[in-house]
């Protein structure tokens, strides 16, 4: 497959190599220093005096503190320690076509809140009907 002096032109904005971060910073100047010009262009200003204070901010910017990255649910992230775990009776809501999906957990489920049921009423007696 070969590409033609048309299509390579087209394709040249392609990335075929690995960016350092200088360079990025490098074409954001530059990228900047033209919408400024063409901002400035009619304008009385001096577009050496935009161009020192272009470099200016992209200086200052270098050399402020990075604070860390702070993954979310590591300790120190906002979500550390907000784990929920669902209630019991979620799974009571499910519909009857997801609960054939896993018969046996359901069938066991059944029993062993039979099982509580009981063991409850043999603790505590019968639970006495409300009145409404």
């Amino acid at each position: 497959m070969s590409f033609t002096a048309e299509q390579s032109v087209k394709m040249s904005y392609l990335r075929t190599s690995i960016v350092s971060h200088a360079f990025k910073v490098k074409c954001l100047y530059k990228q900047a220093l033209r919408e400024l010009q063409s901002y400035y262009q009619y304008r009385q200003c001096s577009i050496s005096y935009i161009k020192c204070i272009l470099a200016a901010v992209i200086i200052k910017c270098s050399t402020r503190c990075r604070s860390n990255k702070c993954i979310t649910n590591s300790p120190g992230g906002v979500a550390y320690g907000r784990e929920v775990t669902p209630p019991d009776w979620c799974l009571d809501m499910w519909h009857p076509i997801e609960r054939a999906q896993y018969p046996e957990y359901f069938k066991r489920r059944e029993q062993r809140k039979l099982e509580f049921i009981e063991n409850w009423e043999k603790k505590y007696g019968k639970a006495e009907p409300e009145a409404h």
